[in-house]
């Protein structure tokens, strides 16, 4: 669908507004995400401006972001229609992976693969095939955080904040915590309110006490070297901003957001995995590990 003078690598796949896109970001769609943030959108073009003034203003941008880089024309009207519109409707079931392709590691921009030399117990040199994250600021132990947020009323049940979003390497709809990658001089406190914020709209506060930060967990060790910290947040549902949150989603994330019970989540995750989705390792330990403290009665 995109025709711009943009090169377009990766894995491809359809996302929830029935665009075809990359899943390594390419340089057409970083200018589109500039023209959001400037243009004060939240997920959704609300202006009306025409196709052919939305076109210049993304020509200005694009010669002013990296120097005399011009988008060539055709581009595909029908993706601006798409993603622009006002009336235009997100629906996770209409995402899906269309193809896959080996990715040289000259074109990838979030990961890459390396091959390690180690000495196994025994004195003898093996080796290991892994993947590692880019975008780990050089000032970082960790690269992100994951977000165990709490909504808490007055006399309500307390209730942890979910969301759906359909991950390309598993080409399914995820149910995760709201998460994201630290940036550079960015406190692991920090960055976990500001993700909340992004991805939710809720603002938060760190829980006090020395538990309010997880120690740092590797998410997959045999694969990977990416690492977070989950962090503990409580969102006071009487303050006026958590009264009809709003998220401040890039151009390229369409997530939902919800919420479930703690004291059903287990129920909650199995019942989810019926309807089809997937379910984010993250929160399936932590709804295992509350049934473990229920059937062990702890």
């Amino acid at each position: 669908m995109i025709r711009s003078g943009d090169p377009i690598d990766g894995q491809f796949f359809v996302d929830p507004l029935g665009v075809r896109r990359s899943y390594a970001k390419s340089f057409f769609v970083k200018v589109v995400i500039r023209a959001y943030s400037l243009l004060g959108s939240r997920g959704l073009f609300s202006t009306k401006l025409q196709g052919e003034k939305l076109l210049q203003g993304l020509d200005l941008l694009a010669g002013d972001a990296s120097g005399p880089v011009k988008l060539n024309r055709p581009l595909d009207f029908a993706l601006f229609s798409a993603v622009f519109s006002p009336t235009a409707r997100m629906d996770l079931s209409r995402a899906k992976v269309v193809s896959r392709e080996l990715l040289r590691d000259e074109e990838a921009v979030w990961t890459k693969l390396v091959r390690c030399t180690y000495t196994d117990p025994l004195g003898r040199s093996r080796t290991w095939e892994s993947a590692e994250r880019r975008t780990r600021p050089k000032d970082a132990p960790v690269d992100g955080v994951g977000i165990i947020a709490i909504l808490k009323k007055a006399d309500d049940e307390a209730e942890i904040v979910l969301q759906k979003q359909f991950r390309p390497p598993v080409d399914q709809v995820c149910v995760e915590l709201p998460a994201g990658l630290i940036e550079e001089g960015e406190s692991i406190e920090t960055c976990a309110l500001r993700e909340l914020r992004e991805e939710t709209g809720y603002v938060g506060t760190v829980v006090e006490g020395s538990g309010s930060v997880s120690a740092l967990m590797f998410n997959d060790p045999g694969f990977c070297n990416t690492n977070q910290n989950l962090v503990h947040v409580a969102i006071d549902m009487t303050r006026p901003e958590n009264q009809d949150p709003k998220p401040s989603l890039e151009e390229n994330e369409f997530i939902e957001v919800f919420s479930v019970p703690l004291t059903r989540l287990y129920e909650q995750c199995r019942q989810m995995e019926k309807d089809g989705y997937a379910i984010d390792a993250r929160v399936g330990t932590l709804a295992e590990g509350f049934e473990v403290a229920k059937r062990w009665k702890l």
